[in-house]
């Protein structure tokens, strides 16, 4: 899906997605952080294997299947989880392994990630190539600062 693309920092992936294939997100050395849906529930081995994950958002309240998805970075990396879920996070297989596993509420929230829509603003498909005009999909939008995120033009 995003396979090495190197220009991906943050995602939030919609309540939609239920299953995260192989290496879909694979050598994404500059991905930082990642919101996971409340309605996942498999996430293929190395998923994000050789990313630059350091904050995972897992917004489901039963922990989805993981089988290897986190490669070995799980010692860098600091998941949020439903506090209701906290414990079950803290004893299942590939989740347990994360250096810091925090609760959050509710009424905190996950913010979606934002970046200034100071103009020029440019579209990328998901390879990297530049679209002038983007129709139906998903996209890479970045600003003149440098800033990223991903985009869906319906």
């Amino acid at each position: 899906m995003f396979y090495r693309c190197s220009n991906l920092e943050s995602v939030t992936l919609p309540n939609s997605l239920t299953h995260i294939g192989w290496s879909s997100f694979f050598s994404c050395s500059n991905l930082k952080t990642i919101t996971l849906p409340t309605n996942l529930t498999y996430i293929q081995s190395g998923a994000f294997g050789s990313s630059g994950l350091e904050t995972v958002y897992s917004l489901s309240k039963t922990p989805p299947s993981a089988d290897g998805a986190f490669d070995i970075f799980y010692n860098h990396m600091t998941l949020y989880v439903p506090t209701e879920s906290l414990s079950l996070y803290k004893e299942i297989m590939d989740w347990k392994d994360f250096e810091k596993i925090i609760g959050i509420d509710g009424s905190v929230g996950i913010k979606e990630t934002m970046i200034e829509e100071v103009m020029p603003l440019y579209y990328f498909s998901i390879d990297g190539r530049r679209v002038e005009r983007p129709i139906h999909g998903l996209y890479i939008l970045r600003n003149n600062k440098g800033q990223s995120k991903i985009k869906i033009v319906k």
